[in-house]
């Protein structure tokens, strides 16, 4: 298996399925989600969470150092 070279946090295959999954629920979930209130609570707190994943992985790339970088990659 050929090694890619990590140019940005989006080249790691874990953030683009964290990504793929957030736009699935936008699209497939959300719709049916939305339409009373206990489905937009869990949905609000869903997307939240999805967003979460992401983000955190932004953050723990841009560090980039020291032993900072483990906890928020892996």
């Amino acid at each position: 298996m050929e090694k890619k070279k990590i140019k940005s946090v989006e080249d790691f295959e874990v953030y683009q399925e964290a990504v793929k999954l957030f736009d699935d629920f936008l699209e497939k979930d959300l719709p049916a989600l939305r339409k009373d209130f206990a489905g937009r609570t869990l949905a609000g707190n869903q997307l939240r969470c999805l967003d979460s994943i992401c983000a955190n992985m932004e953050e723990g790339y841009e560090r980039k150092s020291g032993k900072e970088i483990n906890p928020s990659l892996f």
